[in-house]
């Protein structure tokens, strides 16, 4: 025997009628009912992901720290410029060596690591140190076959075999070079005259430049024992600035490094500006409402919609609790059990 309602009990009990009643009879469960959403989908809190907006937080604050430090390098720079040009004494162009030193030496931390040792805006806040490689036109030329076995003994031990070919090109020698100390953050490329120069992370670096060797095959590097390998970092203005502190008297000579930093300065504040322009329209492209009261008419439309939804919740919340009410025989029996 089976049991089921009527539609005449459901309507004499509720005082309304349910649409398409009919379906509920039986095992089947309650059918989806698939309506086009009306609710309005803009204005948007945010027009972009929320990770786009991290994103776009760190950039923010990758170029206040760049032009903050960026600014204050420049005026002590520039004293120290004018110190030089007018060839003031000995004693007043140390102190303001020093004092521009200890800023340079604080770049990673003042910058939030947005600049670079060449002074150059990083957003990535990944900074690189470039250096060459003592001998490295020796190591690129084509040789006999050899394999090269590059260490680093730093927190741990890491070693890398290279082989390269017989009589290969130095570009060949170059790219056989990085597959292997790309495992150790190393990278090199050939500049327009054909020479060597190396990249590497610059928190990697302190531990490259000391622990850093190679063992060969006896052709290009000895075969008995590993060596020490010579890496000498691109001079920057750090290093001009300690030079003249350590070396006052001979402070000029440095005078036409310093003027090509100080425009190199004003070239990466001209990039911190446009950079900043384009945040900005990034910025304006994630407005949530862009017309004064274009919050309240959202606000407004979104309560004239829960209104109308009001009366199908109530009817459908009303229908799921006589079903929840019925016996468990008149359960058991609907469901065949």
């Amino acid at each position: 025997m089976q049991v089921g309602l009527n539609r005449t009990q459901w309507e004499v009990a509720n005082k309304t009628s349910l649409p398409d009643f009919d379906r509920l009879q039986g095992a089947n469960s309650l059918p989806l009912i698939k309506k086009e959403v009306d609710f309005p989908e803009s204005p948007f809190i945010s027009s972009q992901p929320l990770r786009y907006n991290v994103q776009l937080n760190r950039q923010l604050t990758a170029l206040q720290r760049a032009e903050g430090y960026l600014h204050t390098t420049e005026r002590q720079v520039a004293q120290l410029q004018r110190a030089l040009q007018q060839e003031r004494a000995e004693t007043e162009i140390k102190p303001l060596a020093l004092k521009t030193l200890h800023w340079l030496q604080q770049r990673t931390a003042m910058s939030g690591n947005a600049v670079d040792r060449q002074l150059n805006f990083v957003p990535e806040q990944r900074t690189e140190v470039n250096f060459a490689l003592h001998g490295a036109e020796q190591l690129l030329q084509p040789a006999e076959s050899e394999t090269l076995l590059f260490s680093l003994t730093g927190h741990g031990y890491n070693v890398v075999a290279v082989n390269l070919p017989a009589y290969a090109s130095p570009a060949q020698n170059l790219l056989r070079l990085n597959n292997g100390l790309g495992r150790l953050g190393i990278h090199g490329r050939l500049d327009p005259q054909g020479n060597a120069q190396f990249h590497v992370d610059e928190k990697r670096w302190a531990e490259i430049e000391a622990h850093l060797q190679v063992r060969g095959g006896g052709l290009r590097f000895a075969k008995e024992r590993f060596q020490p390998l010579k890496l000498q970092p691109e001079v920057v203005l750090e290093d001009r600035v300690r030079d003249i502190a350590a070396k006052p008297q001979e402070a000029k000579k440095h005078l036409a490094g310093i003027q090509q930093a100080m425009g190199q300065i004003t070239g990466q504040m001209s990039k911190l500006s446009e950079h900043k322009r384009n945040t900005g329209v990034q910025i304006n492209s994630m407005s949530s409402f862009s017309a004064p009261n274009s919050a309240l008419v959202a606000a407004e439309a979104l309560a004239e919609k829960l209104l109308q939804g009001r009366s199908q919740y109530a009817m459908w919340a009303n229908m799921l609790t006589a079903q929840g009410n019925a016996r468990s025989a008149m359960v058991r029996n609907l469901l065949g059990g």
